[in-house]
């Protein structure tokens, strides 16, 4: 005899939740008159007359039986929640619609509750949750229901998708649904174009004689098998390819290969690799992978996944992380016909750090004797540089870096490096010291500093020496530039010594003057990759002997910096729009008119009253007034000013806010 409900079988009441208290009771077919169900197949233990469910909703105890029957559902209060006519003895209710439809209202538990979504499929949460609509979930994110396939008698009003399973009424054969289809009886649709047969495979048995095609079950390596000999007797597993053959392959359980385990500085969307694909005993092909993050080392809370993807070993998560967060993730890989791996053991990543760790806006107060500027970013441990400017003075800019150690160099046409005894005295852990000089420390005036820490994908300084030859210089960004900057710093040759600044918006090889010497000029810069920039033969970035500083800034929107171009309107109101709340704004004009050409620095701790202007005036500017009219979330409007002059084309770099 067989079950009249399988062991699977589960009951649900009207909110999808198991009717825990109710039973089941058995009649013959279309009657009632009480039939005898057994907890075994030998028929030497009947059940009770009210077969109880447990707490899952399912029967506690079996229920064999071997003639037709109906089956009335009851809850915990007696009341009948559903009646089937014509349950045979192969098990399973003969409706469509054994789970409630999901409902927004109703909270679902995982492993209990099954639903039917609004496309007729079946789905069960993966965690606890309300409100989340199956449907919804298993076309995009993936993280609260799987949709499960469930085998029911084929009824010919009820429309099935691809996947669904059910058992012929006919002749009690299980057929899986290869295209969406109503009112094709799976029994007659010889051609196969709507039905295949979804075959049981049963254990091997050793007793038993196979056919050529027969398949099997060996329980030793949990494979299946499909007999090449008609034959009795051997053990699939041990044949050794006589008499059987791997129907399917085992796909092996991969390992996860980049991000490496332990891994820092992780983009917020990283590409997550796999080792290659293996299977064994079959030559399918990989079909499918499946990519998991994780926020707990115990797996718990899924945070991120790519469902069934054709990225293979490797899949770009698509969603940003959070910055300076340890992450979980693991891969499972399936083959066309091997089905899925195992899980290959998770590793770990740690993203990119907060912005505020590798760049800081500093204003302070200019004091009598040495001052120091705590900024939070470390320039002891780690190489960076600071812009440091006096806003209420015409002193010049000053630019310095770790690895020039104090020396510092003038924003200006033609000055060359030099160690400034009253300058910057010394960097700390959480900032520097600058002495009396008045450029760094006027008394009572208001001095402007931006720390850059050298950190892949935001910020790097490479020094090369000339020789007059075009070539490409290796830098370790890890991005494209959005801009660098080459100066001479073993030279103060008046016209060759100047800031050169290359933007990623110049097509061609030219770069601009930060002074505002002259407009854009040609032959000196021809653009960077990931990981080189490019300097031409021409004397003022490439003279032989000489030593050459390059400052790259990223083109890289996920660490807060990018650049680009616009052409000023003369009129208040031009957007610049990074996708960030902005905090520091640099701009270069590519024109010689007074008052507009050079250098424009404005930050949002400075405001809208003023910025910092550079210019070819044979000396240093006091801060002027106008500025970036407001600093929006993820935006700047400009003014009317000299930072978006009528005609203008200006080329900026643009940075995140740090705070």
């Amino acid at each position: 005899m067989a079950r009249i409900l399988d062991a699977f079988s589960k009951f649900f009441d009207g909110n999808g939740q198991p009717l825990v208290g109710g039973y089941a009771k058995f009649f013959i077919n279309e009657t009632t008159i009480a039939a005898d169900t057994f907890d075994d197949p030998e028929e030497t233990i009947v059940n009770p007359a009210k077969v109880p469910f447990n707490a899952d909703g399912g029967l506690s105890l079996n229920a064999y039986g071997s003639i037709l029957m109906t089956v009335k559902i009851y809850d915990s209060s007696d009341s009948q929640v559903s009646s089937e006519d014509n349950v045979t003895p192969r098990g399973g209710l003969t409706s469509g619609f054994a789970y409630a439809n999901w409902l927004s209202s109703v909270t679902y538990v995982p492993f209990i509750s099954i639903v039917t979504g609004s496309d007729n499929n079946y789905y069960t949460p993966l965690q606890t949750n309300a409100g989340q609509d199956p449907v919804v979930d298993f076309g995009g994110p993936g993280l609260f229901w799987k949709r499960i396939n469930l085998n029911e008698f084929w009824v010919v009003t009820v429309n099935y998708n691809v996947g669904a399973r059910v058992i012929s009424p006919t002749n009690l054969k299980r057929y899986i649904c290869v295209t969406s289809n109503a009112g094709n009886d799976p029994v007659s649709d010889a051609t196969g174009v709507n039905w295949e047969l979804d075959e049981a495979i049963l254990n091997f048995a050793i007793g038993k004689s196979y056919a050529v095609g027969n398949k099997c079950f060996d329980e030793i390596d949990s494979r299946i098998y499909i007999a090449q000999t008609a034959q009795s007797g051997n053990q699939p597993s041990s044949d050794g390819g006589t008499n059987w053959l791997p129907a399917d392959g085992i796909v092996t359980k991969p390992t996860n290969a980049s991000p490496a385990d332990l891994a820092e500085d992780v983009s917020r969307t990283p590409v997550l690799t796999g080792d290659s694909y293996a299977v064994s005993g079959s030559s399918v092909v990989h079909k499918y992978s499946r990519f998991e993050v994780y926020s707990d080392v115990g797996l718990a809370t899924l945070v991120y996944k790519s469902d069934i993807t054709s990225d293979l070993e490797s899949h770009i998560v698509s969603v940003p992380l959070n910055r300076a967060t340890t992450y979980y993730w693991r891969v499972a890989y399936s083959g066309e016909r091997a089905g899925t791996s195992l899980f290959s053991d998770a590793t770990s990543f740690s993203t990119v750090p907060d912005l505020s760790e590798i760049f800081a806006i500093n204003s302070d107060a200019g004091s009598a004797g040495t001052r120091t500027a705590v900024t939070g970013i470390d320039l002891v441990t780690d190489s960076g540089s600071i812009w440091t400017k006096n806003r209420n003075t015409t002193d010049f800019l000053k630019r310095l870096d770790t690895q020039r150690n104090l020396k510092e160099l003038d924003l200006s046409e033609e000055t060359a490096e030099v160690t400034n005894v009253n300058g910057l005295q010394q960097y700390f852990a959480n900032g520097f010291e600058v002495g009396t000089d008045s450029g760094y420390n006027g008394a009572g005036d208001i001095i402007s500093s931006y720390i850059f820490k050298n950190f892949p994908g935001f910020h790097a300084t490479v020094t090369y020496t000339g020789n007059s030859t075009d070539r490409d210089i290796s830098h370790p960004l890890g991005v494209p530039a959005t801009a660098y900057i080459v100066k001479n710093i073993s030279s103060n040759i008046p016209g060759d010594s100047d800031f050169w600044f290359k933007h990623s918006e110049i097509s061609s090889d030219g770069a601009l003057p930060m002074s505002g010497s002259t407009t854009l000029t040609a032959g000196l810069l021809g653009g960077s990759t990931s990981t080189t920039f490019n300097v031409q033969s021409h004397a003022k970035v490439n003279t032989t002997g000489d030593t050459y500083l390059c400052e790259l800034f990223a083109d890289n929107p996920n660490m807060g910096i990018t650049g680009g171009k616009y052409t000023g309107t003369g009129s208040a109101g031009l957007e610049i729009t990074p996708g960030f709340k902005p905090g520091l704004f640099i701009t270069v004009a590519n024109t010689f008119t007074v008052g507009v050409r050079g250098t424009h620095i404005a930050d949002i701790k400075t405001g809208t009253s003023s910025h910092i202007y550079i210019s070819n005036t044979g000396a240093g500017n006091a801060e002027v007034a106008g500025s970036v009219a407001s600093w929006d979330n993820d935006k700047i409007v400009l003014d009317s000013n000299s930072l978006n002059a009528s005609g203008v084309v200006y080329y900026y770099i643009i940075i995140q806010d740090p705070s």
